[in-house]
């Protein structure tokens, strides 16, 4: 595997991660406002911001 698929093939994964975080997010929306709820929104939006982070580390 070359360098440029082995990229291609982590930022595709990194990708898929950041759908499952998005569905993640929008199960919160529907969800009671209570303090748990609002500390796993906030790890959530924490986990995304270093998956985008590792994706512009790629340079894709």
């Amino acid at each position: 595997m070359n360098k440029d698929t082995k990229i291609l093939r982590e930022a595709s994964s990194l990708f898929m991660e950041m759908a499952c975080l998005y569905e993640e997010i929008a199960d919160l929306e529907e969800a009671e406002d209570t303090k748990e709820n609002q500390d796993k929104l906030t790890m959530l939006i924490g986990k995304m911001m270093l998956t985008v982070s590792r994706v512009q580390e790629l340079n894709v």
